[in-house]
């Protein structure tokens, strides 16, 4: 899978010897190393879906978004339309 590796550097304990506390236990944290295995890499991911069967599925959704994107213009221009109209 990984490796997570984590190391108190110089800085932790300096400032934690200068009564810094809360710089100290930031700096514990800073130095944080991760390796990822080679299995994430995209050769070693098989696809599920072909570019087609997930245009088929998205485009629905395509569609109700540009429904809605019309609407709020629409309601867009009758509030400026209303508001011009009380000014």
């Amino acid at each position: 899978m990984g490796e997570v590796s984590a190391t108190q550097g110089k800085r932790a304990r300096s400032a934690g010897a200068c009564g810094l506390p809360s710089l100290a236990s930031r700096a514990e944290l800073a130095q944080v190393t991760r390796r990822m295995a080679p299995t994430y890499c995209p050769q070693h991911i098989t696809p599920r879906y072909t570019e087609e069967q997930v245009r088929a599925v998205v485009a629905p959704l395509r569609e109700r978004l540009a429904q809605l994107e019309a609407e709020q213009a629409a309601l867009k221009a009758r509030l400026a339309e209303a508001q011009g109209d009380g000014a």
